[in-house]
């Protein structure tokens, strides 16, 4: 059975969808070093061309953790109390699905599904179109730093 039916089969929530996460080792409670977000990092883009490689797109989903965090920390992020709470239901929602201890490491969540065009997007240029040799004549020049110990 193939990822994407597993998920239907046990979700039902959206059709040919999977997620990922990446969390970090647990080292204690709000903390992630910096060589650990350094490595999710790494892990995540070898993911993504994997991902890629396999004719699948990956869409992040930041906002579910920074939602959460606002929540465990008890940060207020807003005067509106039905935002407020909705925080709350989504660390919620996020601690239900990951696992409280784990839904507190996690530094990246993401949506994956097969890749296909996608009606209505706005239109990219193409690569050649946006690289220029010299700044278009309209623009003036940049400035230039004043020279070293002429500044008062």
């Amino acid at each position: 059975m193939t990822v994407q039916a597993q998920h239907r089969r046990a979700n039902g929530l959206v059709r040919d969808v999977a997620h990922a996460e990446y969390i970090a080792p647990a080292i204690g409670p709000g903390r992630i070093p910096l060589s650990d977000r350094i490595a999710a990092g790494r892990a995540i883009q070898r993911l993504w061309l994997a991902a890629t490689t396999l004719d699948l797109q990956m869409q992040p989903q930041y906002t579910p953790l920074v939602f959460a965090r606002y929540a465990r920390e008890h940060r207020v992020f807003t005067r509106t109390a039905s935002a407020q709470a909705a925080g709350c239901a989504i660390e919620r929602a996020l601690a239900a699905l990951l696992g409280a201890g784990t839904a507190s490491r996690a530094v990246w969540l993401a949506r994956i599904g097969p890749a296909r065009s996608v009606p209505g997007r706005s239109l990219r240029r193409p690569l050649s179109d946006l690289i220029v040799d010299s700044p278009p004549a309209e623009l003036p020049p940049l400035a230039q730093p004043a020279p070293a110990g002429t500044r008062g």
